[in-house]
């Protein structure tokens, strides 16, 4: 089963049609050939044993009728006109005797068969024999002598070699008959069994083909639309929701990832589908991952930087300070000139510049004050 559901879908699709359209045919060829068993034998009786008894029935006919134009020429004595057509009617039976003869002769197979034929014949010869000599009996008015040659030569060829012989060929095709009959019979009997087997073999197998197939794409697309829709609702949200707090100035947010991969390992389209599909659920974990990182990151560094700006901050008050306390030195030391300005010249000179340097460094510090509130500001924003 492992080995089918590795096939690619084609093959597979193409395993199940295949074998639909394999027993298909078979149950085809089987009822063809089981067709043609049925076919000979009916042939058989159409055309030999059922051709047969048409013939011996119209050989039967003619005699019955050769007979009994016999006897009307008999009683015709003296008329010679309807004499004469008995007699062509007698002939035109005989000729018909004949010809079916030799059809029938045509259609022999056995020995046995073509033996009794040959009796057959020979004895119809004899009696056609006797039929002319009646005729000739029966011209010459010899109505007494004919009937004694009838009931002396001849009903006995006619009781014990002619009707025996018929009724032994009717009883041998009727015999046949019933032989081919009982073979069509059979064989038709047969031809539906396996026929009914065959086509039950091949809705089971077809079916089965048709469960597996559909089970198996069924339960690939419902697990895939199954993780899609977990990666979806899961993970790309939770990432989404993640980002848009961190537009807000949020650096809490936690991106959640828990879409499990797909559990399929067959080396089809859908495994190969399958294995894209885990890749890219990967790569979105890595990117969660990143991002939490990501956030850290930046939580340490916006710590960092307040820090600094505390220190920055505490580093201008103290020089803001000590430039008071330099002020009032130098405004001290200048009244205190004043009263030695005679004296002290130079030094007034050099306080001069110094006042004017610390000034400088007042300023600076003031610089340096309002660009670290600014940078505290943008990192309270």
């Amino acid at each position: 089963m492992r080995a089918f559901y590795n096939l690619s879908t084609s093959v597979k699709l193409g395993i199940g049609f295949g074998t639909c359209v394999l027993l298909t045919v078979a149950v085809g060829v089987f009822s063809l050939v089981q067709l043609a068993k049925v076919n000979q034998p009916a042939r058989e009786v159409v055309e030999h044993h059922l051709a047969n008894a048409i013939a011996f029935g119209e050989i039967d006919s003619n005699m019955q009728q050769l007979r009994a134009r016999e006897f009307r020429h008999m009683l015709a004595i003296g008329n010679m006109q309807e004499m004469q057509a008995t007699e062509a009617a007698a002939r035109k039976n005989i000729e018909a005797v004949d010809e079916t003869f030799k059809q029938y002769e045509a259609s022999l197979r056995g020995a046995e068969d073509r033996q009794t034929f040959e009796e057959l014949k020979s004895a119809w010869a004899e009696y056609v024999v006797l039929h002319h000599q009646l005729i000739q009996l029966n011209r010459q008015g010899k109505r007494d002598e004919a009937e004694r040659f009838v009931a002396e030569k001849m009903r006995p060829v006619l009781r014990e070699r002619l009707d025996p012989l018929i009724h032994k060929i009717d009883e041998e095709i009727a015999q046949k008959s019933k032989r081919a009959e009982t073979v069509i019979e059979e064989t038709y009997q047969r031809a539906r069994l396996w026929t009914g087997i065959f086509v039950v073999c091949a809705v089971l197998v077809s079916s089965l083909f048709g469960w597996l197939i559909s089970r198996y794409l069924t339960g690939v697309v419902r697990q895939m639309m199954r993780g899609m829709e977990n990666l979806r609702t899961g993970d790309l949200a939770s990432l989404q929701q993640a980002m848009q707090a961190m537009e807000q100035g949020n650096l809490t947010a936690e991106v959640v990832t828990q879409t499990p991969p797909l559990n399929l390992s067959t080396r089809d389209e859908f495994g190969t589908l399958a294995r894209t599909y885990n890749a890219m659920l990967d790569g979105i974990h890595e990117i969660g991952h990143a991002f939490a990182k990501a956030q850290e990151s930046m939580r340490n560094a916006l710590i960092q930087a307040a820090q600094a700006a505390g220190e920055v901050s505490g580093a201008s008050g103290e020089l803001a300070g000590s430039t008071e306390q330099s002020g009032q030195a130098s405004t001290e030391i200048a009244r205190g000139s004043e009263q030695l300005a005679q004296q002290a010249t130079a030094a007034a000179q050099a306080m001069d510049n110094l006042d004017r340097a610390i000034r400088t460094v007042q300023q600076g510090s003031e610089a340096q004050r309002e660009a670290a509130q600014q940078a505290e500001e943008g990192m309270r924003q």
